[in-house]
């Protein structure tokens, strides 16, 4: 490489330079462009190569909650991927460490800090992690910047933190910083609320925990005519109340939440054509806030028969609203265009309709339907039916023997007909994964950059997914929307079985056994849908989906191989996965969206769930 550099400062004076930075101040992703636009018509070769990285490096997107790996690409498919980190040659480091004090956009200057930190070693790394941490640190934290680039300043304290002596000022700067905009500037919708989630998720603020739970307070007082902004500021005001050990206040904080979601809900539950899924969403929300107070503190606050009319009334609201939920249909698709046809459905739309459509690329499959037409099969193809199976393995063992026609019925079927339903079932997934799904997969995610956050909110929203277990749910659907489908196959085969039994317990199943000693066990995911409640709760198509894919061992049976360590990587990275991590999303999504949109009026109704007379 040529020891001379250009004249970098000259280089970003140019019109096009100018403008790309000033339209984009409180981001760096839209720089993508317009630098490598700049690089494409740049002679140079030294600028052109700089001009490249840096486009590179305003790509990537930060990858929450994995501090090591920091960054991921713009853009990923089974054919490759676009830039990350490691792809800087030793030559291109060099470059970045010549050129990043001239480049004129203070949080690209902080990134390109942050990627040199990632690449390089010793003394020179902490000063381009200082760079990094100070460069955010004179930007300043403001709601724009806060919205646009979340992540990177939640990076940027979880490096703070993680250098201990080394990065402590820069640690106390942001904590001062967050307080400043929390404590003193203008309320602006979800804005302060996200920056007390930030100092209590980093452990900052301790000391202002009554400032904080007070100003918390007043906002959500400041919102009386918007519950939702009110509830979400009420209950971050008695988190931090807690915090400071002020625990009569942590328990006035949340009733007050508490009363609110019940007040929605019942307003809700007595309007015609009444909205039930989000009715029934409202009262598990109240239940889970009820669940913070302890019982000995509900009387005071007037709860004390809370507890006991939540669980009723979310059963209650449940059954009225079997109904009343709704069905959205697409037009017919051409098979021999299939994939086409899902790239389009997907394409082009915000993130929220995209993921619906891809929910909605296909129904459930149909039990009655293929039991149906199994029979007819075996009818004009009788042999098929007269024989015993044994299932092996892929190392040889016998995993199941599968009685012939007139043998002891699975879930009502003849076992025959059982066997040749999931061994249809498990081709139709095959052929949907190839021709559907995977190509409605790489459009979306292409067009959509989606954090864990994102998930957090839709399993946070939709009613099917315990309160408890909202995190764990979303990042096993985050895992699987970038493409890690066997994270996310281990990580959802859990979530779904106590999906599964949280349901089944809301209904009154029993779901352990006790040993002759007195202990008491839960029972595995198999055990739990060999229950007959299971069709009642789920409806027997999502019943025969759950069969299909995680308890018969003539099919893909998830539980077990994830259970045991048996999950071979071409499992795990192919189609059952990708299915299995669909139809997960499918459940969750659905009742997200019935719950948070207006239904139209010539939709008709869809059973996507159990979930709106669960407790939660």
């Amino acid at each position: 490489m040529n020891d001379e550099h250009p004249d970098w400062d000259l280089l970003f004076k140019s019109s096009a330079m100018r403008e790309a930075f000033e339209s984009e101040h409180n981001g760096v992703t839209l720089l993508t462009f317009p630098l490598r636009e700049a690089a494409e018509s740049e002679d140079d070769a030294q600028a052109k190569e700089a001009l490249q990285a840096l486009s590179a490096i305003a790509s990537l997107y930060v990858i929450p909650d994995d501090w090591n790996r920091g960054y991921g690409p713009m853009y990923q498919s089974g054919e490759g991927r676009t830039f990350v980190p490691s792809d800087l040659t030793d030559e291109s480091v060099s470059l970045l460490e010549d050129v990043v004090d001239h480049v004129p956009h203070d949080l690209l200057r902080a990134r390109v800090h942050d990627v040199l930190a990632i690449r390089v070693s010793g003394r020179v790394r902490m000063d381009h992690i200082h760079a990094h941490l100070n460069e955010l640190l004179r930007v300043g934290v403001a709601s724009e910047r806060w919205f646009g680039e979340r992540d990177m300043w939640d990076r940027a304290i979880e490096t703070a933190k993680r250098f201990g002596k080394s990065t402590r000022t820069e640690l106390a700067g942001f904590e001062n910083e967050l307080l400043r905009n929390l404590l003193d500037e203008p309320i602006q919708d979800y804005f302060q609320a996200q920056l007390a989630d930030a100092l209590a998720k980093h452990g900052l603020g301790r000391s202002r925990a009554k400032d904080i739970a007070r100003r918390l307070h007043d906002i959500g007082d400041s919102f009386a005519d918007d519950a939702d902004k009110a509830r979400i500021y009420y209950e971050g005001a008695g988190d931090w109340f807690g915090a400071d050990g002020d625990m009569d206040a942590r328990g006035a904080a949340y009733a007050t939440v508490i009363r609110s979601y019940i007040a929605e809900a019942e307003a809700l539950a007595i309007e015609k054509d009444g909205n039930f899924a989000r009715a029934g969403y409202l009262l598990e929300r109240a239940l889970r806030e009820l669940r913070k107070i302890p019982r000995a503190d509900r009387d005071k606050l007037g709860l004390s028969d809370t507890a006991s009319m939540l669980p009723r009334r979310i059963r209650e609201v449940g059954v009225a609203g079997l109904g009343s939920m709704h069905r959205y249909e697409s037009d017919p698709v051409d098979v021999s265009e299939a994939a086409q046809e899902a790239r389009k459905q997907v394409s082009g739309l915000e993130a929220d309709k995209a993921l619906l459509m891809f929910a909605l690329l296909h129904d459930f499959a149909s039990f009655s339907d293929d039991r149906a037409d199994t029979e007819e099969r075996l009818k004009r193809h009788p042999f098929a039916a007269l024989f015993s199976l044994t299932t092996y393995s892929s190392d040889g063992r016998v995993v199941k023997r599968s009685d012939g026609s007139g043998g002891t019925p699975v879930f009502g079927v003849d076992p025959a007909v059982w066997r040749q339903m999931v061994q249809a079932h498990v081709l139709r997934i095959q052929l949907l994964a190839a021709g559907r799904l995977w190509p409605a997969f790489e459009t979306l995610t292409n067009e959509h950059h989606l954090s864990v956050g994102d998930f957090i909110a839709v399993t946070a929203g939709s009613s099917t997914v315990p309160l408890d277990h909202v995190r764990q749910f979303a990042r096993g659907l985050y895992y699987g929307y970038t493409g890690d489908f066997s994270t996310a196959a281990q990580l959802l085969t859990l979530q779904i079985e106590h999906f599964v039994r949280h349901h089944l317990q809301n209904a009154g199943v029993l779901t352990t056994t006790r040993t002759e000693e007195g202990i008491e066990n839960e029972k595995g995911l198999s055990s739990l849908l060999e229950s007959t409640k299971v069709d009642e709760i789920f409806g027997a198509d999502l019943a025969y989906e759950l069969r299909v894919l995680y308890f018969d061992a003539t099919g893909p049976n998830l539980r077990n191989e994830v259970a045991h360590g048996l999950l071979t990587d071409g499992t795990a990275e192919g189609a059952e996965s990708l299915y299995t991590w669909w139809l997960a999303l499918r459940i969750v999504f659905l009742q997200f969206w019935n719950r948070s949109h207006v239904p139209t009026a010539n939709t008709a109704s869809e059973d996507v769930s159990p979930s709106d007379n669960d407790e939660g």
